[in-house]
């Protein structure tokens, strides 16, 4: 059974046949369907890729489309996906992440992960309200904002955050890590706050934030390479984080234009001090698209990729966006 779809992208009335095997194909030819007497219905073009073009956030179906037609779908296909590993060491994971569509506009996505901090208290308690706090946030926020006013109300929101954690910890102190991106339809907003990265990639990777960590320092200080960060004892040593007093802290942010990437991937430090770079740059170049997250945790938490750390001695959390 076949359902055929009438929706309306750029300006025209399109008409689009679910088949039974999943495929789709795509007419601009509405006369021939009229004509047909076959019943059309219609629907949202952004309900449309929600309910057929992805599945979990991502793609699977054949798409099989004309060349005058692909360019409808150019910008809505992709891989959003996330993975979390607990590691082989701790008892409880304090990371947390969340990939997700804007629910009035799949265009619009968000991208985060939240390391809580281990040496304060309610590590995990306090990532995850930072990540649930920027999801609520995300789900309200207006579709229709340009990228300025859409990076000033996060950095308003993270604002917020940090007094949330503060208020929450009560005689205690609790803090997270936040790296997160909000892609528009043609920009993307990126903020950053602690050793959590988000990086572009291009056929290569390259870190679009710096660690708010000593180590960092003393790596553009040219005293030990990238690689060494994670060996270094001052490596859990942040400078930098949400549950901090208001005054002390700077989260870094900036927009971007969304032609200057292929994907952008974002990790706590569980990955990146696992894994060098070229490590991380390498799975992506021979995993299957959809796996990579998965892939890039796993081998966290599995491989000893670096001489004197152990695998898994921390959790690992990766969330990726990736244009097919």
């Amino acid at each position: 059974m076949k359902n055929v779809i009438l929706t309306q992208a750029d300006g025209k009335f399109l008409v689009f046949v679910v088949n039974s095997d999943g495929s789709v194909n795509i007419t601009a030819d509405i006369e021939k369907y009229l004509k047909s007497g076959e019943k059309l219905v219609y629907m949202n073009f952004n309900d449309f890729l929600a309910k057929y073009i992805t599945t979990n956030k991502v793609k699977t179906h054949n798409i099989k489309l004309n060349e005058n037609s692909m360019k409808y779908f150019d910008k809505y296909q992709y891989i959003l996906n996330h993975s979390s590993k607990i590691g082989n060491i701790k008892y409880i994971n304090n990371d947390s992440c969340i990939t997700t569509i804007h629910k009035k506009n799949s265009n619009i996505k968000l991208l985060a992960v939240a390391d809580g901090v281990d040496s304060l208290s309610n590590a995990s308690d306090a990532s995850k309200i930072v990540i649930n706090s920027l999801k609520n946030w995300f789900n309200n926020l207006n579709p229709k904002l340009p990228a300025d006013e859409v990076c000033k109300k996060m950095l308003e929101e993270i604002d917020n955050i940090n007094t949330k954690l503060i208020n929450n910890a009560f005689n205690a102190t609790m803090g997270s890590t936040l790296s997160s991106v909000v892609i528009l339809e043609n920009e993307t907003i990126y903020v950053n706050i602690g050793d959590s990265r988000i990086y572009l990639f291009n056929n290569k990777i390259n870190q679009l934030t710096e660690d708010d960590n000593d180590s960092w320092s003393l790596y553009k200080g040219g005293m030990i390479s990238k690689e060494d960060i994670g060996l270094v004892e001052v490596n859990q040593s942040l400078n930098m984080y949400l549950g901090m007093p208001t005054e002390k802290i700077k989260v870094k942010s900036g927009i971007i234009d969304n032609n200057t990437y292929k994907g952008i991937l974002l990790f706590t430090d569980g990955v990146t001090d696992l894994l060098s770079d070229n490590v991380i740059e390498n799975i992506i170049r021979i995993t299957d698209r959809k796996l990579i997250a998965d892939k890039i945790t796993q081998t966290a938490v599995e491989k000893d990729q670096k001489k004197g750390l152990e695998p898994g001695k921390d959790n690992a959390t990766a969330a990726v966006y990736i244009k097919s």
